[in-house]
């Protein structure tokens, strides 16, 4: 019994120590495991916010496109104007020709014989603005000539034309003028506006249209007149719409010019409230 009391105690005292071992077992177990939770969280945490940093660059880099191709577009023309108009603007009893949809200067739809279906728009633009440059020179100079050259110059009074017919003096002098003109044509013709100041800007202003940039473009401004409204792709269609329209206007001028003198044989100066205020 003496014996068996002390191996009692010890064997109780192993349990507690087992016990006891058993319960820092767990404890430690636990910790463990609280540590590997916590080292989720973290990498879970850094995975969100590596994974939102990746989101909110994207996002960026996205935003930062649809600005700058939004600043690309409002530099620049943007194409059909008039597109959903099934008829003309100048002819509304008439169909828009398909080409003719606003996007260029002075565009109302007005082509009654289908010229800019048949043949190139852009040539075309270049034969109208041409035209249009010299008819306005034209206004101004037959009735000037009228009032101020020597009748030498002149067929009774009227401006020599085809219509008026020439003298000998008037149509060298009409020949040489010709002749400049045409020769300034053939150096023209095939310029290039790739490289110029006005070239390359109107090589962006109609960047979403084509690459042929603006017909009539010479580079030449000497009044710096082209930026009178502003220097940006509005204000310089606005400008050569003013052109274009003062020009059909000449070109109509100069035609009832040449077509009045020759039914009436009277110079268009002649009795005209226009040129002589005081008949007011």
């Amino acid at each position: 019994a003496a014996f068996t009391a002390p191996s009692l105690s010890v064997q109780y005292g192993a349990s507690a120590l087992s016990a006891a071992t058993l319960d820092v077992a767990e404890e430690s177990a636990a910790k463990v495991a609280a540590t590997s939770d916590v080292k989720e969280q973290m990498v879970s945490g850094e995975a969100v916010i590596m994974k939102g940093g990746v989101e909110e660059g994207m996002n960026t880099d996205l935003e930062w496109q649809v600005k700058a191709a939004a600043e690309k577009k409002d530099d620049s023309i943007t194409p059909g104007r008039y597109a959903d108009m099934e008829n003309s603007i100048a002819l509304p009893f008439l169909p828009r020709p398909a080409t003719l949809d606003g996007t260029h200067a002075g565009d109302f739809g007005f082509d009654p014989l289908g010229f800019s279906e048949k043949f190139d728009l852009y040539t075309m633009q270049e034969a109208e603005i041409r035209h249009a440059r010299l008819a306005m020179l034209a206004v101004i100079g037959w009735p000037l000539s009228e009032l101020i050259a020597p009748d030498w110059m002149l067929q009774h009074g009227c401006a020599p034309s085809v219509l008026n017919g020439f003298n000998p003096v008037s149509f060298l002098a009409t020949a040489a003028a010709f002749g400049a003109f045409g020769f300034f044509e053939f150096k023209t013709s095939l310029r290039r506006q790739a490289g110029t100041e006005f070239g390359e800007k109107h090589r962006q202003d109609m960047s979403q249209v084509w690459d042929l940039g603006v017909a009539g473009d010479y580079n030449w401004d000497p009044a710096n007149l082209y930026s009178v409204f502003g220097d940006d792709y509005k204000s310089r269609k606005g400008l050569r719409e003013v052109e274009i329209s003062h020009g059909r206007s000449a070109m109509l001028g100069i035609t009832a010019f040449a077509l009045w003198e020759k039914l009436t044989g009277h110079p268009i100066v002649e009795n005209s409230m226009f040129f002589h205020p005081n008949l007011l």
